[in-house]
């Protein structure tokens, strides 16, 4: 088994990091379900989430994080003389607090002009896209239900239950790369933050996401349905925490 090594990501990372995420997240029933013409625009569906994944990269309480397969050091690229690296899992954590101003997980945001450039054009850039081009992938009904029940569950449990949370907004793990250790990596990896600045770790699991938070010590809150108007389908979110005065069940 090849070694990986966690790092957060890069700008130059997000092409990969996309790709990662859409050979993983069909796997994921909510995913299917809100991007129900993907196939018929797969081009809208990578460049929409690329955008999505640059505006997690800039934005200031959230650390995105990516595991990398680290080939052995006798096979470097010509032109540095680095070890070949390939991105193969990644996770976006939020740190959530009630404080007027929410400091960043990391120093990467504090001071830094060229940071804070990147988040102003990126927003621009997004408004810009919104005006000129309507996302086609998607079941635009269900988004607005996913968006409903996503604010009833941070409302509820993320501001209300457990108000100074780790939340884990995304992990996905390329299919080609899975049962390596990298889920669990990229969560213990949030869950120690959380431990050590006393806050709760909280998420809603996928059902394939659902057994390593188990293994991990996670605690199932509540199934939320969600279901769009004159929609017959539906899909459930598994709400799940870990609570502060826990200990890590990982080995």
């Amino acid at each position: 088994m090849s070694q990986f090594r966690v790092r957060q990501a890069e700008l130059r990372d997000l092409p990969r990091v996309t790709t990662v995420g859409l050979a993983s997240l069909p796997d994921d029933p909510a995913f299917v379900w809100l991007y129900r013409y993907r196939q018929q625009y797969p081009d809208d569906n990578y460049f929409f989430w690329l955008q999505v994944f640059k505006t997690y990269l800039y934005t200031p309480n959230i650390t995105f994080l990516v595991a990398e397969e680290v080939a052995s050091l006798d096979k470097k690229s010509e032109d540095r003389g680095e070890a070949v690296a390939t991105i193969f899992a990644f996770a976006i954590w939020e740190r959530n607090e009630k404080k007027t101003a929410t400091q960043a997980l990391t120093s990467l945001y504090n001071n830094c002009s060229l940071e804070t450039i990147h988040r102003c054009v990126t927003k621009l850039e997004n408004w810009a896209i919104r005006q000129e081009f309507p996302r086609r992938d998607a079941d635009v009904n269900r988004l607005g239900a996913f968006e409903k029940g996503m604010n009833y569950t941070h409302s509820k449990y993320w501001e209300k239950t457990y108000p100074q949370n780790f939340y884990l907004s995304l992990l996905a793990t390329h299919p080609d790369y899975r049962r390596r250790g990298a889920g669990t990596a990229l969560t213990q990896w949030g869950i120690d933050q959380a431990m050590t600045a006393g806050f709760d770790v909280g998420l809603e699991a996928s059902p394939m996401g659902f057994p390593l938070y188990q293994h991990l010590g996670f605690i199932h809150l509540e199934d939320h349905v969600l279901k769009a108007d004159n929609d017959s389908t539906s899909v459930v979110l598994r709400i799940m925490v870990y609570e502060r005065d826990q200990k890590s069940l990982s080995v």
